[in-house]
């Protein structure tokens, strides 16, 4: 806003000032000489006014004074006085106009030198805050590249199988507080928000690894809100969609540690859009690759467990897929190689509980070959050795089925059993361990069984309760261990039936069912599909309700042998292409009607 100016001159100097300031180049001075010849123009033109103003005002005193003298002749003196005094105050009066005049001009110069030289400075300093902020934001994602793969390498060695897992608990912590820093001291910088991100998904995983997963939980679910909020151009970022994608994928592995299948399948099934949508953009990235290829198994993985057998195969083929290029490329990794035998073996149980047994067979000596490949190369882990460990205990039945073989079946058996007495010897203390060696010893008392050699099996299956009853006792929420101990409960009591104890079968039978009805009653999942878990049921009952019609109890026996049909009819309704339902049907169906 310019100020009003009644002078003319005055009017014409705020008119250089606003073409100095115009925004078209074109209508602005090309160069301060310009603005000075203007400047000096108007005050010629000025002083000229001045002077003729002066030089009229002047010659109207005359005359009045000549008009005034011939009227009054004896006062010419003081006409004379007053005109001189006339003509001094018309001088100083110039020369201070001139002075001020001068002084303004240089005034207005001076201030245009200050200008250029303050505006100079401002853009120099705000260039260097740009190339500071750039730098410090290149060494912060520079250094929180490097946490991340630091932390991706202490969750990999993280493991209850690992000889070093404690020790590694201190470089955990030290990564926590490094993420915490981080969060400290970027807190309500929006440049720095992806940094930020990758901080809270790093104390996540963190959290999770240290066993805290109620504060794994809450941070993840502040995360995805936190992202949720960003603004849409941030969000699309691919570094923000990336922590996206992985904040899911995490989320989803919590929520299906806590036995929320139903939440674990949203998330993972997110994680697996996000990853396949940043590589329609960057298909050349392993890092996302890899991170599509987990989220893949773990997806199929869930969905096999809520019974959706078919689409999690589709999952974990598609998961092969990529693993197998990651696994066979220039740049493989050994974790590569580790998920894909996780997949083959989860491609080996869906196809056991699709009844496609050959597939299984050969889905599990794949995983077995790529396990013992990566226990040759490092036989110091003791995962590899696990893992392989659960391959054999699956070839030890399929090989039987499939081939028919015996002896390979019992190979197998032996195999497993070593494997784990061995992981034991150095971590008695692992649950794992514990429950496969358990498994495996049920499946030796019954070979012992199928050989007559009763009193073998009844030793080794007292072992296997023995451990299955103490992991029982110190996690009763463990629906997995409550399902294998009534299964092995059951196998005992068909055993003391072979040895013409009825009274002690009854009694093992009863403890089944009553481990059964604990799972209910608490409302636990399994690692089962439902459908599977059913039939294992069906087949508990079915023993009980022969171990009463050896009693003698015919009534309470063909009550037993009814429940165990309504579970089959109902299974023969959702399955009607499962040969070994429908089977069972027959058989229990002849049963109950005798």
């Amino acid at each position: 806003e310019w100020p009003e100016v009644a002078d003319p001159f005055e009017e014409q100097r705020l008119g250089v000032l606003k073409k100095c300031l115009q925004l078209d180049p074109a209508k602005r001075y090309s160069d301060v000489r310009e603005v000075l010849e203007h400047f000096e123009k108007i005050e010629r033109d000025e002083k000229l006014a001045i002077e003729r103003q002066e030089n009229e005002e002047r010659e109207l005193v005359l005359s009045e004074k000549v008009a005034a003298g011939r009227r009054r002749l004896g006062h010419w003196r003081w006409a004379a006085i007053g005109l001189f005094a006339g003509l001094i105050a018309s001088l100083i009066l110039n020369v201070t106009s001139e002075s001020r005049l001068v002084k303004r001009r240089q005034e207005i110069v001076d201030l245009k030198a200050s200008s250029q030289r303050e505006l100079g400075e401002a853009k120099r300093e705000e260039r260097r805050a740009k190339e500071d902020a750039l730098r410090l934001k290149s060494n912060l994602t520079y250094a929180q590249s490097t946490a991340d793969a630091f932390l991706e390498f202490l969750l990999n060695a993280k493991s209850p199988n690992s000889p070093e897992y404690q020790s590694i608990d201190g470089y955990l912590n030290s990564a926590r507080h490094h993420y915490e820093r981080v969060l400290r001291t970027t807190e309500g910088d929006k440049v720095l928000a992806v940094e930020r991100l990758r901080a809270q998904l790093g104390l996540a995983r963190i959290e999770a690894q240290l066993g805290d997963l109620e504060k794994a939980g809450a941070k993840l679910d502040q995360l995805l809100r936190e992202i949720e909020n960003l603004p849409p151009e941030v969000k699309q970022l691919s570094d923000v969609e990336e922590t996206l994608g992985a904040a899911l994928l995490e989320t989803g592995k919590a929520k299906m540690t806590a036995g929320l299948r139903a939440e674990a399948l949203e998330k993972l099934q997110e994680s697996v859009r996000v990853f396949k949508k940043q590589l329609t953009t960057a298909p050349q990235n392993l890092d996302l690759k890899r991170r599509l290829g987990r989220a893949l198994f773990y997806y199929g993985q869930q969905l096999a467990r809520a019974g959706d057998l078919k689409t999690a195969l589709k999952s974990e083929e598609s998961a092969m897929q990529v693993l197998e290029g990651l696994a066979q490329s220039a740049d493989a990794r050994e974790e590569d190689e580790y998920y894909l035998a996780l997949c083959q073996f989860e491609v080996g149980l869906i196809c056991i509980w699709e009844n496609e047994n050959i597939r299984a067979f050969e889905s599990f000596q794949l995983a077995s070959r790529g396990y013992s490949r990566l226990m040759d190369e490092k036989p110091h882990i003791p995962e590899y050795r696990f893992q392989l460990a659960r391959c054999l205990y699956y070839l030890g039945d399929l090989s039987f089925q499939v081939k028919g073989d015996e002896e390979e079946s019992a190979l197998a058996r032996q195999s497993m059993y070593e494997l784990l007495a061995l992981l034991l010897e150095k971590d008695e203390a692992n649950r794992e361990y514990q429950y496969y060696f358990a498994l495996v010893l049920v499946d030796l008392a019954e070979m012992a069984r199928d050989a007559g050699e009763r009193e073998s099996a009844f030793e080794t299956l007292e072992k296997a309760l023995i451990i299955l009853s103490e992991l029982h006792k110190a996690d009763p929420e463990d629906a997995d261990v409550t399902f294998r101990l009534a299964l092995a409960r059951s196998a005992e009591g068909d055993l003391h039936l072979d040895s013409k104890e009825t009274a002690k079968a009854l009694e093992q039978m009863e403890k089944a069912e009553s481990l059964f009805q604990e799972i209910e009653d608490k409302g636990r999942k399994t690692g089962l599909p439902d459908h599977v878990y059913r039939f294992r049921e069906s087949a508990v009952i079915s023993s009980h309700a022969h171990a009463l019609e050896v009693h003698q109890e015919a009534g309470k026996a063909a009550e037993y042998f009814k429940r165990a049909q309504e579970i089959l009819t109902e299974l023969a309704a959702q399955r009607p292409a499962d040969e070994r339902i429908g089977d069972a049907l027959k058989a229990v169906g002849s049963r109950s009607s005798s």
